[in-house]
């Protein structure tokens, strides 16, 4: 087949799939994710004879900004930037954050999220798409793989690090991160007055959003404290409640493995008067990280959630604007009498006396 129309037919393929994707089965996801992994370990090595064996012989790949196709082997050796001979045990500057699988038929696509790693420049992170075809029983092979910057978020992202080099944040502080309950909190300073806050909230975000840029606007402060508010919107765009633990889970391991002594505390998924129908997935969504902070140091559950609900029923018009789901400055208020005592927990400079913050984390009382 031409690669013209090879090309073509995956993408349509690749649409159809998503529109209607089947169920995966747990032997089906195992055998897919083993051929991953065997994928990984032979670019790293620049196996060439073992990718021919896992890739199919038209096999196409996109890398080239000008959309032209190139064979999937030439690419997964020649991207295989770092090799073991070199001294390096990764074949790429990115880590797979998180992966979600769909299958139809004999077809999969596999969307994965990666968090590149650079140590002077800022890159987005890069999300991947690869189609796999079944032949036999549990064989995969790849059909078409192709990768692109991640760049939903990226000018909110660049706006948040231009202000950073006009007047860079002290180090030792908090950040609050995630989605628009966040960055709408117009009084976060004067609702902490005292302490040394940083609002890096972008609208319309999710956890995985949070998790892919946290070195660039959350580790990059050396904060004492993380504050993380997301969930809401993954949940309403269907993601069940295991999913939102995993994503929380890879933002506390990211931080913890940046920033051992940094605490992180886990702002309820909020009931409101819009997403009411949702809550009961929510709910489950705040019990899974709730069961998780208390088993974990340095990990926190803040319970807004209940303190917003009237008599164990619907949360109260007052602590909404218009829209039933953005939080009206009452709402705000009801969220800092819960945040702000946990905070007082910690040893944090005090932004009022300008004491400055150093370059060491402080300790908890």
């Amino acid at each position: 087949m031409h690669r013209s129309n090879l090309l073509a037919s995956l993408f349509s393929l690749a649409i159809a799939i998503l529109a209607s994707a089947g169920e995966l089965t747990a032997g089906d996801r195992e055998a897919l994710l083993a051929t991953m992994v065997e994928l990984d370990a032979a670019t790293r090595a620049g196996d060439e004879a073992k990718l021919r064996d896992l890739v199919l012989p038209e096999a196409l790949s996109i890398h080239d900004p000008s959309g032209d196709p190139t064979l999937v082997i030439a690419d997964l050796i020649n991207l295989a930037d770092k090799r073991p001979k070199d001294g390096h045990d990764e074949a790429s500057s990115a880590t797979v954050v998180h992966r979600d699988v769909q299958v139809h038929g004999d077809t999969a696509i596999v969307i994965e999220w990666l968090r590149v790693h650079s140590k002077d420049t800022a890159l987005p992170p890069m999300r991947r798409s690869l189609v796999w075809t079944r032949h036999g029983d549990d064989n995969w092979k790849l059909a078409h793989v192709h990768s692109s910057p991640y760049l939903r978020w990226e000018s909110a992202i660049a706006e948040y690090e231009a202000a950073d080099r006009d007047e860079p944040p002290a180090h030792g502080g908090v950040v609050f991160v995630g989605s628009s309950s966040i960055r709408l909190w117009q009084n976060l300073a004067s609702d902490f007055a005292e302490m040394p806050v940083i609002n890096r909230g972008f609208g319309g975000s999710e956890m995985i959003d949070s998790v892919l840029y946290a070195k660039r606007i959350v580790t990059r402060y050396r904060p004492a404290v993380v504050v993380v508010y997301a969930g809401d919107n993954d949940i309403a765009k269907g993601k069940d409640a295991e999913r939102v633990l995993a994503d929380f889970q890879e933002l506390v391991a990211f931080v913890h493995q940046e920033l051992p002594e940094t605490s992180i505390g886990f702002i309820a998924i909020k009931p409101s008067l819009k997403r009411w129908e949702m809550w009961p997935v929510m709910k489950r969504a705040n019990e899974l990280v709730r069961e998780f902070a208390d088993s974990h140091a340095k990990v926190d559950y803040l319970d807004i959630a209940s303190p917003m609900l009237v008599d164990g029923g619907k949360p109260a018009d007052a602590l909404f604007v218009s829209d039933g789901l953005h939080l009206s400055d009452q709402g705000y208020a009801a969220w800092a009498e819960v945040i702000r005592p946990w905070l007082a927990t910690f040893n944090l400079p005090n932004r009022a006396t300008g004491d400055s913050a150093t370059d060491s984390l402080p300790d908890r009382r």
